[in-house]
């Protein structure tokens, strides 16, 4: 007859046993299963852009504040970076009228501001990551610039959120830079004669497209913007199911304070069956 084992273990005992449980558990699931924070793989991606018919260099970009991290810090930035996102946005004013910091203003300016130059130094180092600008004052564009070209990223950053005055202020003073116009907010984008108005403008400046929150999208504007080569980034993506609606129009890029989610949907199988 077999005995059965009583066991009794005081509670500060139970406390440790299931904590080092569910340590073993953690590093059994990343060992089998290989899971761990990174960027999605080519093969993987290209299987991605064919399932939605999206552009060859579709990006996933992390807006200024995502992953539950301040918005406009490094720390947020390199949140971004490790969910998976292939472009990050960050919005950019200055110290002191000089400097290029992470900030939503001038008013915002700390001394603890993080500097546009360490974010660019890291870019640099991880080239296929995007960088998506949203200069918040003009006060000292050269320095923008200028540090742009120092570390040789022209082809990796787009200045973003920008209007028809601020397009022929940028595109008359710096040479090789995408710009991503901003649609108005009175613009309506099912008259045709406003989207081909928006196009014109875009071709004028030489802008690579533009920015539209995904309520306002139409596909009249999109259809447009594809005759032209022109981009278009799709904003105000928040949950799962938007972001299988915003994908649906074929976007170059999709802004989202879940970087994560996006990349998780993009690794998904559940995707390749729709």
């Amino acid at each position: 007859m077999k005995k059965k084992l009583n066991i009794k273990l005081k509670p500060d005992k139970i406390a440790v046993f299931l904590i080092m449980a569910a340590i073993v558990v953690g590093a059994v699931f990343t060992a089998v299963s290989g899971y761990k924070a990174t960027h999605i793989s080519d093969e993987k991606l290209a299987e991605f852009r064919e399932a939605f018919d999206l552009p060859r260099h579709f990006m996933n970009i992390a807006s200024a504040g995502c992953c539950g991290k301040t918005a406009n810090t490094f720390e947020s930035f390199y949140a971004a970076y490790k969910s998976g996102a292939t472009c990050i946005e960050v919005n950019v004013a200055f110290r002191d009228g000089e400097t290029p910091v992470l900030a939503r203003g001038n008013e915002f300016v700390t001394e603890r501001s993080d500097t546009l130059e360490k974010v660019l130094d890291f870019v640099k180092e991880h080239d296929f990551i995007r960088l998506l600008l949203n200069l918040k004052e003009f006060t000292n564009t050269d320095a923008v610039f200028s540090m742009i070209n120092k570390y040789g990223l022209a082809e990796y950053v787009y200045i973003s959120d920008v209007d028809a005055d601020s397009a022929g202020f940028l595109a008359e003073r710096y040479q090789n830079i995408h710009l991503l116009l901003t649609v108005p907010d009175k613009a309506d984008l099912s008259d045709e004669d406003v989207c081909a108005s928006l196009v014109d403008s875009a071709l004028k400046y030489g802008a690579a497209g533009f920015k539209c929150d995904m309520s306002r999208f139409s596909d009249e504007f999109g259809e447009m913007l594809r005759q032209k080569l022109l981009a278009f980034i799709i904003t105000g993506v928040q949950s799962k199911y938007q972001m299988y609606e915003a994908l649906s129009l074929n976007p170059d890029g999709i802004l989202t304070p879940h970087p994560k989610v996006l990349y998780d949907l993009m690794q998904s199988e559940e995707l390749f069956k729709m």
